[in-house]
């Protein structure tokens, strides 16, 4: 099926507010739910679909390439102005990092000192070992920055 058609299909049984990110089904509810990941999913003709793919193929009349990333990295904030395309590997960029410590900081197993390391187009690069966690962890940051640009957000904590 070609997209003007798919999206002409979704365009008869839904409507979206490109400000709001708001997808409301034709008699006015808010379309989907969350799921246990954050994203709002819509079921259309027994398929679960995700709304932020849906509201870009409504805006742009197209459906997307490949990965969408939420600019603010919240999964339920489909505003057309925080959506945009992104390789598989500036989404994961743009992802926050898991557990308690910063994104790419890593402490030697039985010893006090701290080791970073990014991976770049499937590649690790090492970024050395440093005395303290805020130490290797700026370089991560640093690294991470010149990698992914505008899909760096690199926290502190």
């Amino acid at each position: 099926m070609a997209d003007y058609e798919t999206t002409a299909a979704l365009r008869e049984k839904l409507s979206y507010n490109a400000k709001t990110g708001v997808l409301r089904w034709r008699g006015g509810d808010i379309a989907g739910c969350l799921n246990s990941t954050g994203y709002r999913v819509i079921r259309m003709d027994k398929k679960l679909m995700y709304a932020h793919r849906i509201a870009w193929a409504l805006h742009y009349g197209t459906w997307p390439d490949g990965d969408l990333d939420h600019k603010n990295r919240d999964k339920s904030d489909n505003r057309i102005a925080n959506l945009r395309m992104a390789s598989r590997s500036r989404n994961v960029a743009n992802a926050p990092a898991r557990g308690s410590l910063p994104k790419g900081c890593y402490q030697l197993k039985g010893r006090s000192r701290w080791y970073s390391q990014i991976v770049v187009d499937g590649k690790v690069k090492r970024l050395g070992t440093f005395p303290t966690q805020e130490a290797a962890a700026a370089a991560f940051k640093r690294e991470h920055r010149a990698a992914h640009g505008g899909f760096s957000h690199c926290e502190a904590r």
